[in-house]
């Protein structure tokens, strides 16, 4: 935070009596952080505007100074204060303030270690279909074995997406996008002798409407989180594993960092490896229609997953 300096503002502040700790320009380590929440309790009613523009607060801490001073100037000295919106929250989510780049460190050594593992069974598990596409198993953990069919759930937020989907007039646009999928082996219809198998779970789906896009108007997001009260998600059995998506901060760093900025969107870019057989039974959903037709994924990813 930047400290007073400005002898005008020095000279206002000695002029009405208020005392400030930081006046020197100093560079000093925080070594505590008030939040919003707690801050009302510090303020007392002792509130004075100086000439600048700027307010001059008493706590029960001491002065401190904010706002914005009134003239421009590139050695004029300004200070703005940030509204935040604060919620209780328990020490363990602190931990997992992405924000913060902070993180339990035994927390930090278990994922390493879980990841490793994983890292390696994803290898072993590897291999490569005669066409030369990759194909993989799902990453489930170890209490994927509890994950129930959620058919039921599925189909009732289903009905309503078809409902709504017609009403809107986007239901032929969106079938047309599984009809596309289903044409380039991306998906397929379940046979009739694999519709009773117990080992299977539904995704539940909806379109996602963006018509300024030239691309991809309309884009299907399945809801691997989905499941019902006190049963786990497919989310929930399958390992998360690192987050391999750039900062969004370094990417428009390095976008300004020339004259020219190129930007590309490579279409289903994510839909070229294979899901292994076994796995495909837990990728299921329903065709966007009012029947109930059976289609499961072959190749992942899938939006929404993870």
């Amino acid at each position: 935070m930047p400290k007073i300096n400005d002898r005008i503002i020095l000279r206002e502040l000695k002029f009405r009596k208020i005392e400030i700790t930081d006046s020197v320009s100093g560079e000093y380590e925080i070594d505590l952080l008030i939040c919003t929440d707690l801050l009302g309790s510090l303020l007392t009613e002792e509130i004075v505007e100086l000439d600048c523009g700027l307010t001059a607060v008493h706590t029960k801490l001491g002065w401190t100074i904010m706002g914005t001073q009134k003239r421009t100037s590139s050695m004029g000295n300004v200070m703005t204060t940030l509204s935040m919106h604060c919620r209780s929250v328990n020490l363990t989510e602190m931990w997992d303030l992405e924000c913060l780049g902070m993180i339990d460190p035994s927390q930090s050594l278990f994922r390493k270690k879980a990841h490793s593992e994983h890292l390696n069974d994803f290898r072993e598990k590897l291999s490569i279909l005669p066409c030369g596409r990759y194909e993989v198993g799902l990453p489930s953990k170890s209490d994927s074995r509890n994950l129930r069919d959620n058919k039921e759930l599925s189909w009732e937020r289903h009905e309503k997406m078809v409902k709504r989907m017609k009403a809107r007039g986007f239901l032929c646009d969106y079938q047309e996008i599984f009809d596309d999928w289903e044409r380039l082996k991306i998906i397929e219809r379940v046979p009739e002798n694999e519709l009773k198998n117990e080992k299977c779970h539904y995704l539940p789906h909806r379109p996602v409407i963006k018509m300024q896009i030239e691309t991809i108007k309309i884009r299907p997001v399945f809801d691997a989180s989905a499941s019902e009260k006190g049963k786990p998600s497919l989310n929930h059995c399958l390992f998360k594993g690192i987050n391999l998506i750039e900062p969004i901060p370094d990417v428009i760093d390095r976008f300004r960092t020339y004259l020219i900025g190129l930007s590309g969107d490579i279409e289903k870019a994510f839909l070229l490896l294979s899901v292994a057989n076994q796995d495909r039974e837990f990728l299921r959903f329903f065709y966007p229609c009012d029947e109930e037709l059976i289609y499961r994924h072959c190749r992942v990813v899938l939006w929404g997953i993870l």
